[in-house]
């Protein structure tokens, strides 16, 4: 998931990050360009308060010097004049970083910070000129969405193509651009709920890359499964790709990954539906980690509510509350070897792969930073009703709660003195059906059972809202 930007701390502009490079490089249409940005700066480049902010770069690609006096840096289209450059001079092919902090430091001998910070998403980047008016370049409207540790800007792939915008997979603050990164294939089948089976296919807008993909959502490398045909699944799958340039001289970097997620289900789960919402969740063929494991298992995951008009969920062109990828392992150490252990699930969103790339999202109406427990019972809350007060302040607030009936000294009453137990729930009246230790059986035992437990639920599974 993406790091909350921190409280930045606008006192403090001190020591100056000054790097000159002497090397050639191709001139551009503008004499000053941004040649790189980073918005999402986990571990990339640390400003002088020790703190990992947005940054761009200001290179100078002409033979004479040029001062930037009266120039501006804007991330807004509405507002061009929005930071000011100072009295800057930029030395023939010098380049300069500064921070997109919202520190606002101005001086020119210090470390610069604008006072705007960049968009993780699509967002707007432009250097304009001292008139206020003429954008000299921009990244944008919508700049794409940026990639953690990771910087986007101008590259000369080739001398036909010239200038042209990508993606960076290891940033250079300060020195010449390496060689950018190639654009990710093309997934050319849809995502979702398929039946029995369904087929992918890849595509690279070159013949001279290469497509390596895995179906565990793990990262492709030069190693694994190259694409030559297309994919058929029969199983779920958690599709990664990445285009790789092969080539005796490359002119691309391994791309960025392109995500599918795939349920392949029985198809006699096609005219299920619950009265409860359904929530399906596929582990690849991989088990749980343990409850002691720092790392979760990715997984994919499928969440359909209830419709409110059939009041069904079902499966087949269902209500999709949420459709993407998480993370799950054992919760509870006393629980990790039962059928049904306790299970904790974070979601990841479309395209997350492990903890720190997901992007959490909310079920059911439950805040997407919140984390999900499956709880199926154990020694210790048989009934699921020893937290009796939690149980109804969530049912009274209008929270998911289990919903219950407890069998007491009046119930029994009842029982011995007719020979069977009205309860509220439908079909679990009669004497034969308070079997409820399984053993074939109304009898002593359970009474035993129900004593011991301080009461028994009639209907543990049943759930309702508020």
């Amino acid at each position: 998931m993406r790091p909350v930007r921190s409280e930045r701390n606008l006192a403090f502009c001190r020591r100056p990050l000054r790097l000159e490079l002497l090397e050639p490089r191709h001139l551009l249409a503008a004499q000053v360009v941004i040649s790189e940005f980073q918005a999402i700066n986990q571990s990339t480049l640390e400003d002088s308060d020790r703190e990992f902010t947005d940054w761009l770069e200001l290179h100078n690609a002409s033979a004479d010097s040029v001062n930037l006096t009266g120039w501006y840096l804007t991330d807004d289209p509405t507002d061009l004049t929005k930071w000011p450059l100072p009295a800057l001079e930029l030395a023939t092919h010098e380049r300069r970083i500064v921070f997109a902090s919202g520190k606002n430091c101005t001086d020119p001998v210090d470390e610069l910070h604008t006072n705007f910070d960049l968009a993780d998403d699509a967002g707007f980047l432009a250097l304009v000129r001292p008139d206020g008016e003429t954008i000299s370049q921009q990244f944008g409207p919508d700049y794409p969405a940026q990639w953690p540790d990771q910087s986007y800007g101008l590259s000369v792939v080739s001398e036909t193509l010239g200038e042209s915008e990508h993606f960076f997979l290891v940033p250079t603050p300060g020195s010449e651009n390496h060689l950018p990164a190639a654009a990710p294939p093309k997934i050319l089948g849809e995502s979702g709920i398929h039946f029995t089976e369904t087929m992918v296919q890849l595509a690279t807008e070159s013949q001279h890359l290469e497509i390596r993909y895995t179906l565990d959502g793990s990262a492709p490398t030069e190693e694994s499964q190259l694409y030559t045909a297309p994919i058929r699944l029969t199983e779920s799958a958690m599709l990664q790709a990445r285009t790789f340039d092969t080539s005796p001289r490359p002119q691309f970097t391994s791309s960025n990954p392109a995500s599918g997620t795939y349920f392949i289900l029985d198809e006699e789960l096609r005219n299920r539906s619950s009265d409860l919402p359904i929530v399906i969740i596929d582990t690849l063929q991989q088990s749980f980690p343990a409850a002691t494991s720092p790392k979760l298992r990715p997984v994919n995951v499928l969440v359909l509510d209830v419709d409110e008009t059939t009041g069904r969920a079902t499966i087949e062109n269902g209500r999709v509350d949420y459709f993407g990828r998480g993370g799950v392992r054992d919760d509870g150490t006393d629980d990790c070897c039962r059928p049904k252990p306790n299970i904790l699930l974070e979601t990841w969103g479309l395209t997350g792969t492990n903890q720190s790339d997901g992007v959490a999202a909310p079920i059911l109406g439950i805040d997407a930073d919140s984390q999900w427990y499956f709880e199926p019972g154990n020694n210790f809350d048989t009934t699921l009703l020893h937290n009796q007060f939690a149980i109804d302040l969530s049912s009274q607030i209008g929270q998911w709660a289990p919903d219950y009936s407890i069998f007491d000294s009046t119930d029994l009453v009842d029982v011995l003195r007719f020979g069977e137990y009205e309860d509220r729930f439908g079909g679990n009246s009669t004497w034969q059906e308070g079997d409820w230790n399984g053993d074939g059986d109304f009898d002593s035992s359970d009474l035993v059972l129900a004593f011991r437990s301080g009461g028994y639920v009639l209907a543990a599974t049943a759930l309702k809202d508020g």
